[in-house]
């Protein structure tokens, strides 16, 4: 009788310690999910403030005669797609280098 008691109580504090494990994974992924939105969400408002700024580039360059001798007037969409592709490369470039940095570890 004695014995059986002591199993119900082991067996009891191994669910038990089972619910803390699962409580503590689940905090675990909360937090990292929590801190990949958060980085996501800056990351895109500050995506937003740069395509703000390049279009204001832009509209400067089209107005000068230097860019005008190489894109006729009408034509800023080349502009607007060269600098696309420029910034393309460039993210494509940081995000390979991120990925090997993080695979590092």
């Amino acid at each position: 009788m004695v014995t059986k008691r002591i199993k119900k109580v082991l067996d009891k504090t191994d669910v038990d310690e089972k619910i803390l494990g699962v409580v503590r994974d689940f905090r675990r992924e909360f937090k990292k999910n929590l801190a990949t939105f958060v980085t996501g969400a800056f990351s895109f408002v500050a995506a937003l403030v740069w395509r703000d700024a390049i279009k204001s580039l832009i509209d400067k360059l089209v107005k000068t005669d230097f860019v005008k001798y190489f894109i006729p007037p009408g034509e800023e969409w080349l502009l607007q797609f060269y600098t696309a592709l420029i910034v393309t490369v460039v993210a494509v470039l940081g995000m390979i280098a991120v990925s090997k940095f993080l695979s590092s570890e």
